[in-house]
C-alpha cells in the first residue's frame, strides 16, 4: 500500500488577519508569546508529558469503579462537555482521572484492577501546528497564500454543499464560520483562512459561501492544565481532539437527520494539530492487528478517524515540517502519519455504518 501525499496549505500557516470583504470579526484576545504548547524540554519517557492522573483503558461494558478515581466512558461527553451516548465501536474506552497526582497505592490499585485492559497514560502532547516566528514571517505568507488560492466571487443562491469542521483551539460556535477570539487565536485563524477560500465578498450572507464552517474544541487545556470550554485552550491530551472529531461527525449527521442541512452535504474535518511520533502512532505492520500496540489516547484518535471516514467524512491533517536541525525529526506528526492507512468495510461494521462508495482502490483514513 503506497502512502498518499497530502498538501494542506491551511495547516502550514498560523496567521490571524486575513480579511474578508463585508465580514467583521471580534478581535481575538492578545496572544501570549509562544502560546503553542511546547514540551519545555520534556522527553517522551512517560514523564510530565504523560501524567499518571489521566489514564485510558479498554473495557467491554461498564467501567469498573476504582477508589479515588473518576471513571467514565471516554466518548460519553462531547467537545462541549455535554453528556452523550457513545457511538457503537467507541464505547470500549474508559477514562480514569483525578485532580492532582495519584499516590503510589492509587496507581497500583488502578493497575491491578485493570490488568490486561491496555491501561496507559493519555499524554498531553496534542498541540496546534504553528511557529513562534509567525509575527515575523506571517504577513508575507498570508499575502502569498491569499493570492495563490484565488478566492471565488459571489456564489449567489447556492446553498452550502460542504461543511468544514475545524477541530482546534476555538469552542463550538456556528455563525457562517465565525468564531470567538478566545485564549488562542489559532482556531479562529484557521477558520478565517478557510472562509477566505470558500466565501465571496458577501460571505456573511447565507448561500454566499461554498462551504459552511463549524468549530469544535479539540484543544481545551490552559497552561495550568485546566479546561476552558468557554474560551478554548492551547493544547490537549491525545484523546481530546478525538472526542471533538466524533462530536463533529455526530453533529453533522444529526443536522442532516433533522433536515437542517442538504442531505447531500459533505463533511470535511480539518486537523491543523498533532503530536510528535515519539509519543505514539507508528503502526506495527508485522502484526496482524497493526494498531494493537497504540496507547489508549492514540488508539482513541485512530478509532475516531475510522468512524469519521466510515461515515463519509474527508479528514485532512497537518503533517508538520522538517526543521532541518536538532532534535532529529521523527517523521510526520500524528494523526497525519496515518495517511497510508485505509478504512475497510470490515472496520466500518464496528460502527454500524457502511463505507461510502468510492472508485478508489482503498478508502484512506485521512
Amino acid at each position: 500500500m503506497q502512502p498518499r501525499a497530502l498538501l494542506l496549505p491551511l495547516a502550514l500557516i498560523a496567521c490571524d488577519d486575513i480579511a474578508e470583504p463585508g465580514v467583521e470579526y471580534a478581535e481575538p484576545s492578545p496572544i501570549v508569546a509562544g502560546e503553542q504548547f511546547k514540551a519545555d524540554g520534556l522527553d517522551p519517557d512517560l514523564g510530565e508529558a504523560c501524567p499518571a492522573n489521566r489514564m485510558i483503558a479498554r473495557v467491554q461494558g461498564v467501567c469498573p469503579a476504582v477508589a479515588g478515581w473518576q471513571a467514565r466512558k471516554l466518548f460519553s461527553e462531547d467537545d462541549d462537555g455535554e453528556a452523550v451516548q457513545p457511538v457503537a465501536g467507541l464505547d470500549e474506552f474508559c477514562l480514569y482521572a483525578m485532580q492532582g497526582e495519584p499516590t503510589l497505592r492509587q496507581r497500583r490499585n488502578l493497575q491491578r484492577q485493570l490488568r490486561g485492559r491496555g491501561l496507559t497514560s493519555d499524554c498531553r502532547v496534542a498541540a496546534p501546528l504553528g511557529t513562534p516566528f509567525d509575527d515575523i514571517v506571517g504577513p508575507g505568507m498570508r499575502r502569498a497564500f491569499a493570492k495563490a488560492i484565488n478566492p471565488p466571487g459571489r456564489i449567489a443562491g447556492t446553498p452550502s454543499a460542504v461543511r468544514i469542521a475545524v477541530v482546534d483551539t476555538s469552542p463550538r460556535y456556528y455563525f457562517w464560520g465565525r468564531a470567538r477570539g478566545g485564549n488562542s487565536a489559532h482556531g479562529l485563524t484557521i477558520g478565517r483562512i478557510i472562509r477566505a477560500g470558500t466565501c465571496g465578498p458577501d460571505g456573511a450572507v447565507a448561500g454566499a459561501c461554498a462551504g459552511f464552517i463549524s468549530h469544535h474544541l479539540g484543544l481545551p487545556r490552559l497552561h495550568d492544565g485546566t479546561v476552558d470550554r468557554g474560551e478554548g485552550g492551547f493544547y490537549g491530551h491525545q484523546s481530546e481532539p478525538a472526542i471533538a472529531v466524533v462530536a463533529a461527525v455526530k453533529a453533522w449527521r444529526d443536522w442532516q437527520a433533522a433536515g437542517q442541512q442538504p442531505a447531500k452535504e459533505r463533511l470535511v474535518i480539518n486537523l491543523s494539530l498533532g503530536w510528535d511520533g515519539a509519543y505514539g502512532g507508528a503502526m506495527d505492520w508485522a502484526n496482524p492487528n497493526p494498531n494493537a500496540q497504540l496507547r489508549g489516547g492514540v488508539l482513541a484518535m485512530y478509532r475516531a478517524l475510522e468512524y469519521a471516514t466510515c461515515s463519509g467524512a474527508l479528514v485532512i491533517a497537518a503533517a508538520g515540517n522538517d526543521t532541518g536541525g536538532l532534535p532529529v525529526p521523527t517523521g510526520p506528526m500524528y494523526p497525519a502519519g496515518w495517511e497510508q492507512v485505509s478504512a475497510t468495510a470490515l472496520q466500518c461494521q464496528r460502527y454500524g455504518v457502511d463505507p461510502p462508495a468510492s472508485g478508489a482502490p482503498y478508502q484512506p483514513l485521512l
